[in-house]
């Protein structure tokens, strides 16, 4: 075994990672071991800070194709060409929760599990980054949970993001039809007959309702017939559009939405954080004020069209796609499994009814795993009839 390389950085390490793997294509060797440490920039952190990953990397040749594992300090063991688990970290909402399988964040970091332990999602992909994700950054996966009250009113400048309905509250919602507040009212906007007047009466609802809202929180004294009025006229201003379970909901940039309590999604996501805050009905954390005046000014007024996703063919329906990435919804029998594309980058998989399984990693209801693209003519599969979700990258692997 060669001696450990100390002190690379991320992509000196790929680099050598690259040059290491080509050797010993070209070489009549049957198996090479090779142990490898370098400095991974945890950049996402505030402040930004440092960690190194030590790991042993033991390569075979089996047949036409490389096997690599790899061995991380303190005994977690990965197969490069199987998928891994993702294991979700939950963020505490005043409306409820997130819980993320994919998020490289400060507030929080998802964790994937190897034989003999876990390691954060964000070392897994930088342990050989050109074979497992081909040098592309992820799709975010979250789970929304709005179980204590309805989520923000607010819009995007360029996040992209998608929700498939996955649950709905039938105490909350008891005719089993949830709802999203998405886009705005046009009986409303005709009403006022005047874009320019409709942002003006519409940051002026939200001046008086976070005026409001402030005291609320500062548990200092209201009127609660004026909260009562200015919450339905804020209503007003937006579309309620009614959800059922299986729905898919695709937010375009600027327009306003709120998930409302009581209606679970899951959702993709260009994995960014950005939104401007239109309105909110609990208490705002992150930030000292509402963007309602700059979110407002810019919105799209024009009536949001409805998600009408492809026909279904063999079971495939392509339900979004965005600018980096694509969403399907696939269903797999036992009769009829589902193959993956070749030469992708990644792939993520959200089972979503009955158990799947997924290159042989078994996956039950909101589980969710992560395709590395060196896995090779792998497939889902299921004893029953199972419904999955399946995001893909556009771009193809990169070097």
């Amino acid at each position: 075994m060669e001696k450990t390389r100390q002190n690379w950085t991320l992509s000196q390490h790929a680099q050598l990672l690259t040059k290491k793997l080509q050797e010993f294509e070209d070489s009549n060797e049957a198996e090479v071991e090779f142990n490898v440490e370098y400095t991974l920039e945890q950049t996402w952190l505030n402040p930004a800070a440092t960690t190194q990953v030590k790991a042993t990397f033991r390569c075979a040749k089996l047949q036409s194709a490389k096997h690599i594992t790899v061995f991380l300090e303190g005994g977690v063991e990965f197969d490069l060409s199987q998928p891994v688990k993702c294991l979700p970290v939950t963020i505490p909402k005043q409306w409820g929760k997130e819980i993320w399988y994919s998020g490289i964040e400060a507030r929080g970091e998802s964790q994937v599990a190897g034989k003999g332990g876990s390691c954060s999602l964000a070392t897994y992909l930088s342990l050989a980054p050109s074979l497992l994700h081909g040098n592309l950054p992820v799709t975010l996966i979250k789970v929304l949970d709005p179980s204590k009250g309805d989520m923000y009113l607010e819009v995007h400048k360029e996040k992209q993001e998608v929700y498939i309905v996955s649950h709905i509250d039938n105490q909350v919602w008891p005719n089993g039809s949830g709802g999203i507040r998405l886009g705005i009212n046009q009986e409303t906007r005709n009403k006022t007959g005047n874009d320019d007047k409709l942002r003006k009466k519409f940051i002026a609802c939200t001046k008086t309702y976070e005026r409001l809202r402030k005291k609320i929180d500062a548990n200092l004294s209201f009127d609660p017939v004026e909260l009562s009025a200015v919450e339905v006229e804020l209503a007003s201003f937006t579309r309620l559009k009614k959800l059922h379970l299986g729905d898919v909901v695709k937010i375009p940039t600027w327009v306003p939405h709120s998930l409302q309590r009581g209606v679970r999604v899951v959702e993709f996501q260009t994995p960014t954080y950005e939104r401007l805050i239109i309105a909110a009905s609990q208490k705002v954390v992150t930030q000292p004020n509402w963007d309602s005046e700059q979110a407002i000014a810019n919105l799209q007024l024009d009536s949001v069209e409805d998600n009408t996703p492809e026909t279904a063919v063999n079971g495939k329906e392509c339900i979004a796609q965005f600018e980096d990435f694509a969403v399907y919804r696939i269903t797999v029998t036992k009769a009829q499994p589902y193959k993956f594309p070749e030469g992708i980058a990644y792939a993520f998989v959200v089972a979503m009814s009955q158990p799947i399984i997924v290159a042989g990693l078994l996956l039950i209801s909101e589980e969710v795993c992560f395709l590395p693209g060196y896995a090779q003519h792998s497939n889902i599969t299921s004893k029953t009839t199972s419904t999955c979700l399946v995001t893909l990258p556009k771009k193809r692997k990169t070097e």
